[in-house]
Order: structure tokens, then sequence, then C-alpha cells
């Protein structure tokens, strides 16, 4: 009946993003997950995973390793935001998912 809090942490460049995670996955029937808690399950993993392929990314900004042009830096952070502005507008009304194929 309790909630349990844990803590994720994920370090990126220059400190630790933490969030604290409630715990509380209600069950009706056997092994069923409640719709809320199936979503913050995913939605954990899932922003986990773009924080760190993000992280990655900025990787590429090493200039003894890479060589780029600040127009393809330019085009790589334009398409990242406007695919987070475009799921955030989906839990804000129905969108039409857009082609998620990224070229230089």
């Amino acid at each position: 009946m309790g909630r349990k809090t844990t803590s994720n942490a994920l370090t990126v460049a220059g400190g630790t993003a933490t969030a604290p995670v409630a715990n509380n996955n209600t069950s009706t029937s056997g092994n069923h997950v409640d719709k809320a808690g199936k979503f913050r399950q995913l939605a954990e993993r899932r922003v986990t995973q773009a924080l760190r392929i993000i992280n990655r990314i900025g990787n590429l900004s090493n200039k003894s390793s890479y060589e780029f042009t600040a127009e393809q830096i330019g085009k790589m952070f334009e398409a990242m935001r406007n695919e987070l502005t475009e799921a955030e507008d989906r839990f804000n009304r129905a969108v039409k998912p857009r082609q998620l194929d990224f070229n230089l």
C-alpha cells in the first residue's frame, strides 16, 4: 500500500540529472500493470535512453576526432528540436507521426 521512492540518476556533461521515481504499480489481476504504471515505466526507460543518446551526440563536438560545419550542426539540432516539439504536441492533441529519418 505504501509508495516506495527511488532515484534514477543519469550523469551528463556538467553534472547529474536526478529525478525521483514513485514505484506504486498497482495490480488488479496477476501481472497486470495499470496504465499509469505502464506509462511511468516506459517513459522513464525511453527518456533515459534519449538523454544518453543526446549525450553521445554531444561527443561529436570533439574537433580532434570529427570535422563538421556550422550548417550541419544547425540541421542536427533543428531536427531534434522539431521532433521534441512534435512529440510534446502529440500529448496535447492527435498528431500524425512524422518521418523519423535524418540525413545531412
